[in-house]
């Protein structure tokens, strides 16, 4: 028959697995409620650790079956390898070491990783069971954990170390536990507070990189507005110009007609139309933000004209899609093309964009050499990482996806090709 104990463990294990997958959630950029695959890995851990619990409780399985279902967690979220293991670790060193101080504060002190868990305090379970609850879901109120975001390595690294530097320094902690109580429970509290901390730390870290970002966005689309804005002013400089003389090229023409030199007539006519082309604008919907863009990278492009091929159609000057988003989807993509094709020899690049009946559909074929990133299931970009960097594909795909739409992209022979359908009906 069980014990007072024994029906309190198995009646805390629920929401103390919730409070787990609650933090693993927090990462998951998609994980909105549990899917069937969420509730068999969770229901095989429930019942593998009530198993061990009555057969052998021993706290290295425990911690080998522990991290086993935050990894499991993740990776069914669409966590990558790297974010999983971060989760695993900061949701271990938090809610682990709440357990920790639980346990400490109601008498509990082992110093073995292999002895058999002899653990009765039916006060502490339910105590360690609303603590990691509630700050799991303190955990779901940080909004910038979901978002994955590329930080620097060295910025990774320091995020992951300092937290296992903290549950080793928890362990040493616990290993001289014959001192005062109180200290190893305050001690233990520290490094709780520690780990809170720094994990607050990171929720900004990602909402500062995704504000560099951003910026980084407005600026290149400044410059690009600059540049379509020459480009106009010099065609409104060029085409005034033209019209003051218009009536003397006119009248030159019609001697040049009426005397029968058709030859010096084409020369004149070839004269005429040099003046007037004063700048190269490939693209003039109206649509500011597709114009400047596309004009300007097609105007630093070192690649040779005769290898470029930009059909811009029917794209009206306001459509129902973010000005942001549409900078994101077509600068980076435009600018990663142009880079990519420019470093082959030959290299070609075709841009194709069409808007009807509020479906705006973008096509971008572009030759590249060397070797594609391919991270996480998707291709990140054609190009090195670098303080000018583009938005990146991923950022692509989660702006298709807030409208719905789609993202196609293939690579063979050298040659990289992504379709975009978008739904601007969206709101």
């Amino acid at each position: 028959m069980l014990g007072m104990y024994e029906i309190v463990f198995l009646a805390t294990g629920v929401p103390m697995l919730m409070a787990v997958y609650n933090v693993v959630r927090a990462f998951c950029e998609k994980a909105s409620k549990v899917s069937q695959r969420d509730w068999l890995i969770l229901a095989t851990y429930y019942i593998g650790s009530s198993v061990l619990h009555f057969v052998a409780d021993i706290p290295l399985i425990n911690l080998v079956m522990t991290l086993t279902l935050f990894i499991s967690l993740g990776l069914s979220g669409g966590l990558s390898i790297k974010r999983a293991l971060f989760a695993t670790i900061y949701t271990i060193a938090i809610l682990g070491v709440a357990e920790t101080v639980v346990a400490l504060g109601t008498g509990y002190v082992t110093t073995s990783l292999i002895a058999t868990v002899d653990y009765q305090s039916v006060f502490g379970r339910i105590a360690s069971a609303v603590i990691t609850y509630a700050i799991s879901v303190g955990i779901l109120k940080y909004r910038h954990l979901k978002k994955d975001v590329q930080i620097p390595i060295s910025y990774w690294l320091l995020l992951i170390i300092f937290p296992l530097l903290s549950l080793f320094l928890l362990f040493v902690i616990v290993m001289f536990s014959t001192l005062n109580q109180y200290l190893v429970v305050t001690s233990s509290v520290i490094v709780l507070g520690m780990n809170v901390l720094l994990f607050s730390l990171y929720d900004r870290l990602m909402m500062l990189y995704e504000q560099r970002i951003h910026e980084l966005a407005v600026r290149n689309l400044n410059t690009s507005y600059k540049r379509q804005l020459e480009l106009m002013k010099a065609a409104v400089i060029s085409t005034k110009s033209f019209q003051h003389d218009m009536n003397k090229h006119i009248s030159m023409l019609s001697e040049l007609i009426k005397a029968e030199k058709f030859e010096d007539s084409t020369a004149y006519l070839d004269q005429i139309k040099s003046q007037i082309t004063v700048s190269e604008m490939v693209t003039n919907t109206g649509n500011l933000i597709v114009d400047s863009i596309i004009n300007f990278e097609y105007s630093i492009s070192e690649m040779p004209r005769e290898g470029i091929e930009i059909n811009v159609l029917n794209v009206p000057s306001t459509i129902n899609i973010h000005d942001f988003d549409l900078t994101v989807i077509v600068s980076n993509l435009v600018s990663n093309a142009f880079k990519a094709a420019a470093l082959v020899d030959g290299g070609q690049v075709a841009i194709t964009i069409d808007y009807r009946k509020g479906v705006l559909y973008i096509k971008v074929i572009n030759d590249f050499t060397g070797n594609l990133n391919y991270k996480n299931g998707t291709y990140r970009t054609t190009e090195l990482e670098g303080e000018n960097h583009g938005i990146g594909l991923g950022n692509v795909k989660d702006v298709v996806e807030k409208y719905d739409g789609t993202l196609v992209i293939t690579s063979k022979d050298q040659k990289f090709e992504v379709e975009v359908i978008m739904y601007s009906s969206h709101n």
